[in-house]
């Protein structure tokens, strides 16, 4: 038995990042050992949690994952913390389509109850019909508690408490206004100044939440058997480990430091059963280290590549790796290590691409038949590329499709062993190695 549930709200940005590393930070004043999770694709959210740990929240994402393979990653990363809570995402009950993928099923898949977070900002007693409709919308939807976000004062609480009270659930508290002194999570990547001044905030955060919410009674509200059921998978389903690769383990670098991060969970672990896997700083390295494959995963690339500029000798060596026919993928903001110009800057990469920003968000999900495989990824960028002429070069494009199968405007691009793409690709279900033989397993 274990505390264990998820943090929901009525809407997208409710407070529930917040509220979640607020009290994370809260149950570790307590000597208490929390393991966070994130649904959704977006590594970037689930980064914001090194603020209260080592490690970032695990990404859970039903559109990436089959029903049998998140319960046991939940199950396997939860096992040794005193606590589980998973932030949702979005509001309660939006998914990629409908209700599929959203928060409330992601804890129905896990049988976890809701907590919901609530923006007070403007609400008042009506508010109880709200909750009365997320409570009984979807019968397999346990909401357990409210807790509110944004009060301005005890007698809007006052309010806000008789609200749950008639709509029939507990309200379990609240975090106070506050947006100036907490202000915006930078939902697009942690700086070093970013991080300084969020670890203080939290603090303040934590105190507040030991002040107005009451911890202990969500925590009993919550308890649940533990490890969750898990559903059996499909025959098909049950070959999930990728086989050896024959001859010689190969070596595969996977760039790693604050800037390339987004790297789904058991995927290194995944990689390491059929290869060597070691890392480097494009950002710090002095040299670019020997490998059979090079992966360069997305993150706050192109946030940093002024910096990353200045080092020649491992962009050089990047360069020299894919003209001698290395196996090289870059995904997200990392094409812009590869490309010919980035904005206004040369970069000599050797892919014939200018990229360059627009204030348009272009995100979703994304999809590529790879030999018998489909492989699934998700985009999130304000990044665009477009081919440019250049002697020598033979670049080759390969549409992706959305989940309606309409091609958006992006590409992967493949420059003799090269693949580059915008799109941050899922590996736990597909065959990384197999991409330059096209196929997977």
């Amino acid at each position: 038995m274990k505390s264990q549930f998820m943090v929901g709200g009525i809407s997208p940005r409710c407070g529930k990042t917040l509220f979640t590393l607020g009290l994370i930070e809260h149950l570790k004043g307590k000597k208490t050992s929390v393991m966070p999770f994130k649904v959704g694709p977006l590594c970037a959210d689930a980064q914001l949690y090194t603020l209260v740990d080592e490690e970032p929240a695990v990404n859970l994402d039903a559109w990436f994952s089959r029903t049998g393979d998140l319960q046991q990653i939940y199950n396997r990363y939860g096992e040794k913390a005193d606590v589980c809570i998973v932030e949702g995402d979005k509001a309660l009950f939006d998914g990629y389509n409908c209700m599929k993928g959203s928060t409330a099923d992601m804890a129905k898949t896990l049988g976890l109850p809701v907590v919901l977070i609530i923006d007070a900002h403007c609400q008042s007693y009506s508010i109880g019909a709200v909750i009365y409709g997320y409570k009984h919308f979807r019968r397999f939807t346990n909401v357990v508690g409210v807790v509110f976000n944004r009060i301005v004062s005890e007698k809007q609480f006052a309010y806000l408490r008789q609200a749950c009270q008639d709509a029939g659930v507990e309200c379990l508290g609240y975090l106070p206004e506050r947006l100036e002194e907490w202000g915006d999570l930078p939902h697009n990547g942690l700086g070093r100044v970013d991080r300084m001044e969020w670890k203080q905030r939290l603090g303040s955060v934590a105190k507040a939440i030991g002040q107005h919410v009451q911890v202990d009674r969500l925590l009993e509200q919550t308890t649940r058997i533990f490890p969750c059921a898990y559903s059996l998978p499909f025959l098909s389903d049950m070959e999930q480990d990728m086989d050896p690769l024959p001859g010689k383990r190969p070596r595969i670098a996977i760039a790693r430091d604050a800037c390339f991060y987004a790297i789904f969970n058991g995927v290194i672990e995944q990689w390491a059963r059929q290869a060597e896997v070691i890392f480097f700083s494009p950002l710090h390295a002095r040299e670019l280290p020997e490998a059979d494959y090079y992966y360069l995963p997305g993150g706050t690339v192109e946030r940093y590549a002024h910096l990353i500029a200045r080092n020649r000798t491992v962009l050089a060596g990047l360069k020299g790796k894919a003209e001698a026919g290395a196996r090289i993928l870059a995904e997200g903001g990392s094409i812009v290590l590869l490309c010919s110009q980035w904005q206004n800057r040369f970069m000599d990469g050797p892919l014939p691409l200018y990229i360059y920003s627009e204030n348009q968000l272009n995100y979703g999900y994304r999809q590529l038949a790879v030999g018998a495989d489909v492989l699934r990824g998700y985009e999130s960028t304000f990044l665009r590329s477009k081919p440019t002429l250049q002697a020598g070069h033979t670049l080759t494009c390969r549409q992706v499709y959305d989940l309606t199968n309409t091609r958006p405007d992006y590409s992967l691009y493949r420059y003799k062993n090269v693949y580059a793409s915008t799109i941050q690709w899922y590996w736990g279900r597909s065959d990384f190695f197999a991409l330059w033989e096209g196929e997977s397993k």
